[in-house]
């Protein structure tokens, strides 16, 4: 029984992380002075979040009323109008506190001609409860990322709607838990009976290493994927498959990056291991768009995740094709 699960696993396996288009292969090509101004504004939102912030914990009110307060004053300089999705929380026992607010911070580009179908990009700015890291990687980079990504669908019309979302309590203790800011958003999304077509979560996009065998997997993914940590992966579950295909097919249109994507059984737990976990709840569907963290990153979850050890070149390369993407996602199908 186990080998015939195993078999359909991996025959699905098969069929869902065959993508359109071709993955960039090459030297990382020398930066332009557009590729150079999107790298230093990359590397300022991180640093800012990492260095002059730090630990990102919604029981510390200053630091994180700190980081919110930079999150919003970027997007509103950007021309968003900036809500806080407000909720109440138990921090763990041992904190020795009781119920605190949070909240999780939208902002949303209405969209012309399809409003009513929205796209979400999501990233969490909280830090890892269980040591006092800066957060660079995880995840003020796929923060700055999305922050990227808003100031440029704030320059043009989309035809769907763009929702930006910064979710707070990602992390343990709270992750996969009714206090994860983005169970509360899917949530409210669907009570709502909101049209949210395609959700990414931008999860940890700043690690690359050249070194051969630098890129982990738990068993049998790297039957499927190399073993180089220079790739940016677009993972779904296998219903989320067509928002994988379409998502990887325009960022490689664009992107002098190396790429790899697959749409994926639930029954491969570590595809579920951020916010687009909680749209997969509510029948949407959903990407994570990551350097893979721990599988990847010796630095994943511990105070030496800081923002030196980022690659910014390579960011503003997976920025030039994401950007690319987001736009084909607010473009609906023609019929």
């Amino acid at each position: 029984m186990r080998v015939m699960v195993f078999a359909s696993l991996l025959l699905q396996g098969c069929i869902a992380v065959s993508m359109p288009g071709r993955s960039f292969r090459g030297p990382v090509p020398d930066p332009t002075p557009t590729d150079k101004q999107i790298a230093a504004t990359l590397e300022a939102d991180v640093r800012f979040l990492a260095e002059e912030v730090g630990p990102r914990l919604c029981w510390e009110p200053e630091t994180f009323e700190k980081a919110a307060h930079y999150l919003e004053e970027e997007l509103k300089a950007a021309g968003y109008t900036v809500e806080r999705q407000t909720f109440t929380t138990e921090p763990p026992s041992r904190s020795g506190l009781g119920p605190v607010q949070t909240f999780n911070i939208v902002a949303e580009r209405e969209g012309t001609s399809n409003p009513e179908e929205i796209v979400v990009i999501g990233a969490h700015f909280d830090t890892f409860f269980g040591q006092r890291t800066p957060g660079a990687d995880d995840n003020a980079s796929g923060v700055a990322m999305m922050l990227a990504l808003a100031r440029s669908a704030a320059t043009r019309d989309n035809a769907r709607t763009l929702r930006f979302i910064a979710f707070t309590n990602e992390e343990p203790p709270f992750f996969k838990s009714d206090f994860m800011g983005s169970v509360v958003a899917a949530k409210r999304s669907s009570e709502a009976g909101e049209k949210v077509v395609a959700m990414w979560s931008l999860e940890t996009l700043g690690y690359y290493d050249d070194r051969p065998r630098s890129q982990g997997y738990p068993f049998p993914m790297g039957l499927f994927y190399p073993r180089t940590g220079d790739t940016l992966f677009f993972i779904g579950d296998y219903r989320s498959r067509r928002v994988v295909r379409q998502s990887i097919g325009a960022f490689r249109e664009e992107a002098e990056l190396g790429s790899v994507g697959g749409g994926l059984p639930q029954a491969f737990a570590a595809i579920s291991f951020s916010d687009h976990w909680s749209y997969w709840q509510q029948g949407y569907r959903a990407v994570m768009i990551t350097d893979t963290a721990f599988m990847r990153n010796p630095h994943y979850h511990r105070p030496s995740d800081t923002a030196d050890t980022l690659d910014y070149r390579r960011m503003a390369l997976a920025f030039t094709g994401l950007d690319a993407a987001v736009s084909a996602l607010a473009t609906p199908p023609e019929k």
